[in-house]
């Protein structure tokens, strides 16, 4: 009884929290729908809940067919919406359907995306059954979990502060414009209790002394509810690695003494995992992981990140159909075969692994750098949202309650304030707790870097909302402390002697940690400086087919350059994607500072047109012109995915084409494994050849390739 008494005070935040939290989170959702936001998401989400309506009306998971036009879940891209009862219900333009307003049903297979998140599906399905489909259903369980989601979040606060402390981390987190906006899609937000939880479970195992028993009945629990994430949404299982290594790595119990416990944890935990997951596992096919880590080097995450890049580019385009293309066009250069075998998806996955990691052995720098961007960035998200106020866009702040609108405002004004410091917060958070516990240290610091690094993935609004409670520990655990010493500031005469005991171990593990950042990441630049130099000098030396120019006036006061010879649409087999490297030299004879080449793409739709601009710093007139080197692409008549484009030419200004001193393309581009974008100066040798952090450091780069 006195237990349950002194537990009391949890007991009544949660409860409240949980309350709150369901009304806001449904309130928000119903906001998000009633702006249009949910009723335009992606093509994806017609499918999912056209799949969960046929599961709540008894038909299995199938296509919705009414009338002539119909609702596949399938991959061809293709939704067609009916604008029948069942159709404008699916898009959001009426609030509730019978299951008799079905048509006739056309029996379809799921693609992988929707069987991946076959989990996510019954429970909509589920909370469809219990009255009829209706979208306030599916406000309310949005509204549950995030509810969830916040009750998490005020149990990882108190490992670490006390009540008040850890329901002010819960609000703020509950409060964040950033997290709000992740509503508007189901199938994003779902991965955010699973995440909480996973924190949780990593948290009371690094942080209490648990029993045998406890320890092998928290593990399996956690095992189940990741099991289960993982068929709503694959990106929870990146969770379970974390509580793994947190049992084996961080718990108070010596691994010495315990060791069966520790590693029959991780077996069982595995296993409890797979026993839920496999029915997803069995038919995800690998998910095509690489593709998406490719998508990640795109250049608009560089400026999220705060990274500025070297003389090349990894990846330009965010575009699922660009990437698709350049791992065809890999797999037909290092593996010729037929078109349609490299077109399959199974061999698809193969080449999207090979191609990633051919990339990452060539530049491992970059993808440190890009992790450790991402770790800083993550370290000061809710200050720098917060000052921008980027996220609050995202948000129907006219279709919330004037309450919600005047805390969000009052969160926003304190926290741009703190703009710039989230690296100082979470230094101090870890070296005070290093102070005391070097263990738990070690954990805090391994958990954010884990967390937060894989961010630098897809660094995308959707993709990282639910990070941000990371810093908002941080920040609430440091105030927190420092209140707490200022309280306490008589007794710190007590304190010292430890603290000075203390510091040759804490000491000590601030070198250990700084070691562990800036070791690999120098080691892997002085690897990095001499593959990225035999790649570009690969390409420098490469043998050159000269391209007639044969200029044809455009409109609009642009010149196109070797329409003829690039343009040419050779003969290649259907479903086949040849690539080639055009090269441009540019010179400073037409006597202007910068030069636009703009390199042009004839595709059928905009998803496949590859176009863009870029804008090059013409060298000073004694100087050897710039090569710019750009891989281009041509793809067979009948690839289904992407569709057919090829490319067309270069476009420059027409009253500047004299800068462009020659055209050309590389003899035999099946010789390089990469083919990447490069604007090389006469010294690039000289440059930094990796990615560099704008916020810490200034390398030698050349500013003369800017993407328009």
């Amino acid at each position: 009884m006195s237990a349950l008494r002194g537990c009391a005070p949890d007991i009544v935040f949660v409860l409240i929290l949980l309350v709150g939290a369901w009304v806001l989170g449904s309130r928000t959702t119903r906001a998000h729908r009633q702006s249009g936001s949910i009723a335009h998401q992606p093509a994806f989400d017609l499918q999912f809940f056209g799949v969960a309506l046929m599961n709540a009306c008894g038909r299995g998971a199938v296509g919705i067919v009414t009338g002539d036009r119909e609702i596949l879940p399938s991959a061809t891209g293709q939704d067609r919406i009916d604008r029948a009862p069942v159709g404008d219900f699916l898009d959001g333009r009426r609030e509730r359907v019978g299951c008799d307003r079905i048509g006739k049903v056309a029996s379809m297979p799921l693609d992988p995306m929707l069987r991946s998140s076959s989990y996510l599906i019954t429970m909509a399905s589920a909370a469809w059954r219990l009255t009829q489909p209706n979208w306030p259903s599916i406000d309310a369980l949005m509204g549950g979990l995030f509810a969830v989601t916040i009750a998490a979040s005020y149990g990882i606060g108190r490992l670490g502060m006390g009540p008040i402390a850890s329901a002010i981390v819960a609000v703020f987190f509950a409060l964040s414009p950033l997290h709000l906006s992740g509503l508007s899609n189901l199938r994003d937000y779902s991965k955010a209790p699973f995440f909480a939880i996973a924190l949780l479970v990593c948290g009371v195992l690094a942080r209490k002394r648990l029993t045998s028993i406890q320890t092998l009945a928290l593990v399996v629990a956690s095992g189940v509810v990741l099991g289960l994430g993982f068929g709503m949404r694959t990106d929870v299982g990146v969770y379970l690695p974390l509580i793994v290594a947190t049992l084996l790595l961080f718990t108070p119990d010596s691994m010495i003494r315990s060791w069966r416990v520790h590693v029959g944890g991780a077996l069982v935990c595995l296993a409890a995992f797979l026993s839920i997951a496999w029915p997803v596992i069995a038919v995800h096919a690998g998910g095509n992981t690489s593709h998406w880590a490719i998508l990640g080097f795109s250049h608009e995450f560089d400026s999220a990140l705060g990274v500025r890049p070297g003389p090349y580019r990894l990846n330009y385009f965010y575009n699922d159909g660009a990437v698709a293309t350049i791992v065809t066009a890999f797999g037909q250069r290092t593996a010729p075969t037929d078109g349609d075998t490299v077109v399959n998806l199974r061999n698809y996955d193969a080449f999207s692994r090979d191609y990633l990691s051919t990339l990452v052995r060539a530049f491992p720098a970059d993808a440190l750098v890009r992790m450790w961007a991402g770790v800083l960035t993550i370290a000061n998200l809710p200050f720098s949202d917060a000052a921008r106020r980027s996220s609050e866009y995202g948000l129907p702040m006219g279709l919330l309650p004037a309450g919600v609108v005047w805390a969000l405002d009052q969160r926003r004004q304190w926290l741009a304030s703190l703009n710039g410091a989230g690296f100082i917060f979470l230094t101090t958070a870890i070296v005070g707790i290093a102070a005391l516990d070097v263990r738990l240290a070690a954990f805090i610091f391994v958990a954010f870097c884990c967390l937060a690094g894989s961010s630098a993935i897809q660094f995308q609004p959707r993709h990282v909302f639910h990070l941000e409670l990371l810093t908002l520990w941080i920040l609430s655990f440091v105030l927190a402390q420092a209140f707490g010493l200022a309280r306490t500031a008589c007794d710190l005469r007590w304190a010292w002697p430890v603290c000075v005991r203390r510091l040759p171990v804490t000491a000590s593990f601030v070198v250990v940690i700084a070691g562990a950042v800036v070791v690999p990441l120098a080691a892997a630049r002085v690897y990095q400086r001499g593959s990225a130099e035999r790649l570009l000098s690969g390409y420098e030396r490469a043998p050159r087919d000269p391209v007639p120019p044969e200029p044809q006036q455009l409109e609009g006061g642009w010149t196109r350059l070797g329409a003829s010879t690039l343009g040419a649409h050779a003969d290649q087999p259907a479903g086949s994607t040849r690539a080639e490297m055009v090269v441009v030299q540019v010179s400073a004879l037409c006597n202007a500072p910068s030069l636009d080449v703009r390199f042009t793409y004839d595709a059928r739709t905009p998803a496949s047109d590859f176009s863009r601009t870029l804008s090059v710093r013409t060298p000073p007139e004694a100087e050897a012109p710039v090569d710019v080197f750009m891989p281009v692409y041509y793809a067979g008549a009948d690839l289904p995915n992407p569709r057919a484009y090829r490319f067309s030419g270069i476009d420059i200004p027409a009253s500047r084409t004299s800068c462009v001193q020659g055209l050309f393309r590389l003899r035999e581009p099946s010789r390089h494994k990469l083919l990447l974008e490069a604007v090389l100066p006469r010294n690039w040798r000289d440059l930094s050849l990796f990615q560099s952090l704008e916020v810490a450091e200034h390398p030698r780069t050349y500013a003369g390739g800017v993407s328009r």
